[in-house]
């Protein structure tokens, strides 16, 4: 049962526009295909048990007329941007492997507008000067392939690992991409030791040896401190996979400690089809390792996993006295490869329409659909969640968690690591506190709640 409630806007000069909004309190319901005519296009639905061609489940919606201005329009369309990505890319790091000394070392990224309306990048920013895009400046129709093309100047020995800004016109937040790669100077030559004779018969003292080369810092950025380790990043994106495929994501990071830091392997965790590869379990101060994640489709498909996106995560624990813990986080997109067998015994929903009209509404009046569907398949459907169907920071989310626990906003306090999922919290009127080392986070969550959490 998603109930629908809103507040009228106030009236302009220009009168706007009415259509029929249905903004969903639960979540339960994708509003933006719900304008003009409440076309339904995406239900999820509560947690029931349906046998096949036996019973029928009703899931009602309930709407009212509201007066939307052009602008809360566009707001909601990047909002809603936020939730299902406009655009699409083909790979979004790009290991180049080792490149030599000065050689050309370009690759060009592709990607997809994945949405139902023009596409058009606004800015591709580098990281720093050493990378060089260049991208397509075209707007682009749904479903239409644009290129972004990064050069690397390989004209320093060493890793590298640098990042590419892509901001599009669908939405407000950025594409990350990644190239990577590691610069090989070639050896030096080498040269006979004493004197030589020329040919002219001059004697010569041989040269003097060629030093060897400095080592060079891999030139990563990690800006994300963990206790004695910081990373270049915590969260990461995999490639769209399948439940047939196996991929990986690698996440760097660097002991910026004084002192050597043991990684404890036997207190790794992972959620089910994760798997966790630490390259060094012991650093000295100031050395690089990384983390590799495995995500594993025939594990996820085992373990039932829903098609559509995921966020799993990841941790690893240090011989820390505090802070010990660092969590990553893998998202992605997932689907399942059925067999025949498989497609044949699997349940099937098919619902009587999927499209109303609720023609002219009365203001204050409400209109109410039954949408209905059956189990037309072959074995039971079960309806496993009712999922929400938004992400933060969208600030739906955060209403969401207020009416779910019905208390005011002002009586919540919200705690997360990022800053961009904070803003839409304090803006509701919640207090808010930024994780970062567990200890202060407590302390401070302990002054706002008036008792002790910490010995």
């Amino acid at each position: 049962h998603a109930s629908m409630h809103f507040t009228k806007s106030k009236a302009r000069k220009a009168r706007p526009k009415k259509r029929l909004e249905a903004g969903v309190r639960t979540g339960l319901v994708d509003r933006r295909d719900l304008a003009a005519g409440a076309r339904l296009h995406r239900l999820q639905h509560h947690a029931v048990d349906l046998d096949r061609r036996e019973r029928v489940l009703v899931v009602r919606l309930e709407a009212v007329e509201h007066e939307v201005r052009p602008e809360t329009v566009h707001r909601q369309r990047r909002m809603a941007a936020l939730v299902e990505p406009a655009i699409e890319f083909v790979e979004t790091t790009h290991d180049f492997g080792e490149v030599q000394l000065n050689a050309k070392t370009e690759t060009v990224f592709r990607f997809k507008n994945v949405s139902k309306d023009t596409l058009r990048l606004t800015n591709v920013k580098p990281g720093c000067s050493c990378t060089t895009p260049k991208w397509s400046q075209e707007v682009l129709k749904p479903g239409e392939f644009g290129e972004i093309t990064a050069g690397y100047n390989s004209s320093r020995a060493g890793a590298f690992n640098k990042n590419i800004t892509v901001q599009h016109s669908a939405a407000p937040e950025p594409v990350m991409l990644y190239i990577k790669g590691n610069v090989i100077a070639p050896p030096a030559e080498e040269h006979p030791e004493g004197e030589h004779t020329h040919a002219d018969g001059t004697v010569h003292a041989a040269p003097a040896p060629v030093p060897a080369p400095v080592p060079v810092s891999s030139g990563i950025a990690y800006t994300i401190p963990r206790g004695a380790l910081s990373f270049e990043k915590m969260i990461e994106t995999a490639k769209p996979l399948t439940s047939d495929e196996t991929q990986s994501v690698e996440f760097r990071f660097k002991n910026t400690s004084g002192q050597t830091v043991k990684i404890l392997n036997d207190k790794t965790e992972a959620e089910a089809g994760m798997s966790v590869v630490v390259k060094d379990l012991v650093l000295a101060p100031g050395q690089e390792s990384l983390v590799k994640v495995n995500i594993d489709g025939k594990k996820l498909k085992a373990e039932k996993t829903a098609d559509g996106f995921f966020s799993k995560r990841v941790s690893i624990v240090t011989d820390e006295a505090d802070g010990a813990s660092k969590q990553l986080s893998v998202n992605g997109t997932y689907t399942r490869v059925l067999t025949a067998e498989e497609k044949a015994t699997s349940p099937k929903i098919e619902f009587e329409t999927v499209e109303i009209n609720g023609g002219k509404i009365i203001e204050g009046e409400k209109f109410v659909f039954d949408f209905k569907f059956k189990n037309t398949g072959t074995a039971p459907l079960v309806i496993e969640s009712a999922k929400a169907g938004v992400r933060k920071p969208d600030p739906r989310i955060y209403t969401m968690m207020t009416d779910a626990l019905q208390v005011p906003a002002s009586a919540c306090v919200y705690l997360d690591d990022l800053g961009i999922n904070l803003k839409p919290a304090r803006d509701l009127g919640m207090r808010t506190i930024k994780v970062g080392e567990a200890r202060p986070a407590l302390e401070q969550l302990q002054a706002y709640l008036g008792f002790e959490l910490l010995n």
